[in-house]
């Protein structure tokens, strides 16, 4: 396949043996994964490569590194045909569990203290700005802990960050530094496409609720006037801590409310192929039937290359979809 390099152990270069190769990455899953099929033979007779579980891959297109893993599973016949699928360093973050309690701590340095203390390189790490009081949490995956940080984050300054690997680190980048770069429209690069949208999930009001030890509510709420006029009122309750000051509650309502009082619109779209769209990245779609004119933030990618060609299939979304995930908040 023309411009593609697959390295093998940091040793060899294997291109020539590989017959297909798939690609694929979600926001919510903590690494992306890589399935390529092999005809691990030259002879007909022998294999000529003995690749094993826990090797790495490295794939190069035109020069520019896109996949580092490490191999952990595989299918073989009689006829040399192997399928083998490897996963991210970030896979790591999910094979690892522990206990932690974040104390007056920013999201972005509990997870590189995380990473250090489980050896894990860090790559670029945006300051997600917000520190966090105290937050508890127990027997929790490293990446579970780490998106329950950012959910504690977003909560409170409506920052949204987006956590992947590459280059064999793990990076955090605030998703404002996304930038728009590229067009689907029918007629080019765009093959198919279907859209659903719904409401079931809005909230037009949102109260948030503290309670001290002598059950005195203290309450912060926000409302959309214009959402509640057209839609109805849909109330959102959220309990937090008492220590929480009035700012950081009427702060949280008005984030809360940002993030709920939306339309939930999902476009799935399969496409030429463009490696350069994956999880997390923005786009523009444009198809005239189902009236699809606007940027999309791409949840999920799965791309197909193989002889014939490179094809691409997204799931899209409106809202700047990050996975959440709450933890238990103590004093």
């Amino acid at each position: 396949m023309k411009g593609m390099e697959v390295i093998w152990n940091e040793e060899r270069e294997i291109a020539a043996l590989i017959t297909g190769m798939s690609w694929s990455g979600d926001i919510v899953q903590a690494c992306r994964r890589s399935e390529f099929n092999v005809r691990n033979t030259t002879n007909g007779t022998n294999r000529a490569l003995p690749l094993a579980e826990g090797d790495t891959i490295r794939w190069m297109q035109d020069g520019e590194e896109r996949f580092r893993g490490i191999l952990f599973s595989s299918s073989r016949n009689g006829r040399a045909d192997e399928s083998w699928v490897a996963y991210d360093e970030n896979i790591y973050l999910t094979r690892n569990t522990d206990s932690r309690r974040i104390r007056r701590q920013t999201a972005s340095q509990f997870i590189r203290q995380l990473c250090a203390d489980f050896e894990l390189q860090t790559g670029e790490i945006d300051d997600t700005g917000y520190v966090i009081p105290d937050l508890k949490m127990v027997n929790q995956t490293l990446w579970n802990m780490m998106i329950m940080a950012l959910t504690e984050t977003a909560k409170q300054n409506n920052e949204r960050f987006h956590l992947f690997a590459n280059d064999g680190k793990l990076h955090l980048i605030n998703r404002k530094r996304n930038v728009l770069q590229w067009i689907l429209q029918s007629g080019t690069s765009l093959l198919t496409i279907g859209s659903s949208r719904s409401i079931e999930e809005m909230s037009t009001r949102v109260k948030v609720v503290a309670s001290d030890q002598d059950r005195n509510p203290v309450e912060a709420m926000r409302e959309d006037a214009a959402l509640v006029a057209r839609y109805g009122l849909m109330q959102h309750v959220e309990s937090v801590d008492p220590e929480l000051t009035r700012s950081e509650m009427d702060q949280l309502a008005r984030s809360l409310l940002a993030t709920k009082g939306t339309v939930q619109q999902q476009t799935e779209v399969e496409a030429l192929g463009n490696i350069d769209v994956i999880a997390g990245k923005l786009i523009y779609v444009r198809e005239p039937v189902t009236e699809t004119d606007g940027a999309f933030y791409v949840s999920s990618d799965s791309h197909t290359i193989s002889p014939t060609g490179h094809r691409m299939k997204l799931t899209l979304s409106l809202t700047d979809d990050v996975p959440e995930m709450e933890a238990e908040q103590t004093g």
